[in-house]
C-alpha cells in the first residue's frame, strides 16, 4: 500500500522540502562564485546533438579559474 499511493507524493514532498531549504545556500555561493571570479558564474556552449541539432548547453562554474593541479596541461612551443 505504500509503494502504490504514498511513496510518490511522498517523494515529491521531500525533494520540494529539500530545494526550499537549500536554496538560499546555493544563491549565496552563486553569488560569491560570481564574486571570486570576478564575472559571471555561468558557462554556456553550443554543442552538435541527435542528427547534428544545436543545443545549447549550460554550466555553473566551480572551483578554481586555473588549471587543475595534477592533471597534464598541453605545451605551447
Amino acid at each position: 500500500m505504500y509503494a502504490r499511493f504514498l511513496k510518490r507524493p511522498l517523494d515529491f514532498c521531500c525533494a520540494l522540502a529539500a530545494i526550499l531549504a537549500l536554496s538560499p545556500l546555493l544563491l549565496v555561493l552563486t553569488v560569491l562564485g560570481a564574486v571570486k571570479m570576478h564575472g559571471n558564474p555561468f558557462f554556456t556552449q553550443p554543442r552538435p546533438g541527435k542528427g547534428e541539432r544545436i543545443f545549447r548547453l549550460d554550466f555553473i562554474l566551480g572551483g578554481s579559474a586555473g588549471p587543475r593541479r595534477g592533471f597534464a596541461t598541453p605545451r605551447t612551443s
